[in-house]
């Protein structure tokens, strides 16, 4: 069933494989629901948009969009390479949404904070330009794209900039991973052009402020030297670093035959988002290189420790575990966790005094407390292990990177 935001209704039954297509003869679809009993893809876009309306060239738009229960809460904005601004267009999936706009420039100077009330299938688009690096934090789940604009909304025009619109998926943080393995469009002679159009790709990373270790990152398997890439730090409302974002270009040959090209943070952990994309004369592609699809916005809450590994001294001392959860409604709860012996003895090396740590209601993450002990014997490094333990009768569930690793040495 197809509901546009005039309210018109639309249905068609289909069986395993079949497709249709649904289009308008004018106007924006935006907004437009869509339910099925069964599982399907749905895929969007526009045969060839002007983005804005007034500027040449056109180009087409498609993207898969995923189930809103997936759609997320906190989003990062990375500018386009090279070109002077870039749109992005965002869409609430439920009434009462707040969106709270943050931008800052390389320098972590505050540009611009605004923000947007929207109502389910409402949606606003941004252009901003080259120098805003910015942070989305919306109290209800929404969609965010990236659309590259028409190359005459540049001034001036240059080879750099010469590219049409294309649109892509920002991740949600909620939904990064780690691992990717990224393909470039292999350049080719395209249309009327007698010469090969020679796609340079680029990349634009993304990396939560609590991941961030630029030591981390590893492309093509520690083939390329990540030290001069420069990431910026960006900003929430409040002016806490949130988030890295930084852009790259990937030393490939555009008219060879390109082979896939790694990008991963090592750590089981820690998160990364990336972003491909690529223009010549007027030809463009972009994609997300990958996210995760879990029910982060759906009725469940998702519960998750923040950190893979925590290093403590052996002083008598109360260490910290950060946990944190996604969800529509975030409810005062109180939660259990366990602290598994290794190396270290509970009693001996540290204590569990209260295995219980709570949300406050609204809050997104929270602390658990456990006592690292003193002892009189000198030891190399010993670990537990620390998880969380939910009550089966709660609506809830735990990501399936459940632990920390805790050394004390």
């Amino acid at each position: 069933t197809l509901i546009n935001a005039g309210d018109t209704k639309r249905r068609r039954r289909a069986n395993m494989g079949e497709v249709f297509t649904f289009a308008a003869d004018s106007g924006d679809l935006t907004g437009t629901r869509v339910t099925a009993n069964k599982p399907i893809t749905f895929l969007t876009g526009h045969e060839c948009a002007f983005v804005p309306t007034e500027n040449t060239a056109c180009d087409h738009l498609l993207e898969q969009i995923p189930p809103t229960e997936t759609w997320g809460f906190q989003f990062v904005l990375t500018p386009l390479t090279t070109r002077e601004s870039s749109g992005f267009k965002f869409l609430a999936s439920q009434d009462g949404t707040s969106i709270t706009i943050s931008c800052n420039d390389a320098d972590g100077d505050n540009v611009i904070s605004e923000s947007l009330s929207l109502n389910a299938g409402g949606s606003d688009f941004k252009i901003y330009p080259k120098t805003y690096w910015c942070f989305i934090e919306s109290n209800r789940p929404i969609l965010v794209v990236t659309i590259s604009l028409g190359y005459t909304f540049d001034e001036p025009i240059t080879e750099s900039n010469l590219a049409d619109p294309f649109m892509f998926m920002i991740p949600p943080l909620g939904q990064l991973s780690n691992d990717y393995t990224l393909v470039f469009s292999q350049s080719d002679a395209i249309g009327s052009f007698d010469d090969a159009v020679n796609f340079v790709p680029q990349i634009n990373f993304i990396v939560p402020a609590a991941d961030f270790d630029r030591g981390k990152l590893i492309l093509n398997n520690g083939a390329v030297n990540t030290s001069s890439i420069n990431f910026i730090a960006i900003h929430d409302s409040s002016r806490e670093v949130v988030a890295y974002g930084a852009q790259f270009v990937p030393d490939v040959d555009p008219t060879a035959p390109t082979s896939p090209f790694s990008a991963r943070f090592s750590g089981r952990a820690t998160t990364l988002g990336v972003l491909v994309y690529a223009w010549y004369r007027e030809n463009t592609y972009g994609y997300p290189g990958g996210m995760r699809v879990d029910s982060i916005a759906g009725s469940q809450s998702v519960y998750c420790p923040m950190k893979d590994q925590i290093n403590v001294q052996e002083i008598e001392e109360m260490v910290s575990v950060p946990i944190t959860r996604t969800g529509v409604e975030l409810r005062g709860i109180c939660v259990n966790f366990t602290a598994t012996i290794g190396s270290a003895t509970e009693g001996t090396d540290f204590v569990v005094e209260n295995n219980t740590c709570c949300f406050e209601e609204d809050a997104g993450c929270t602390s658990c407390k456990i006592r690292i002990l003193l002892d009189d014997i000198r030891e190399g490094p010993e670990t537990f292990y620390f998880s969380i333990v939910l009550d089966p009768e709660e609506d809830v569930c735990i990501c399936k990177d459940n632990l920390t690793i805790i050394t004390i040495i």
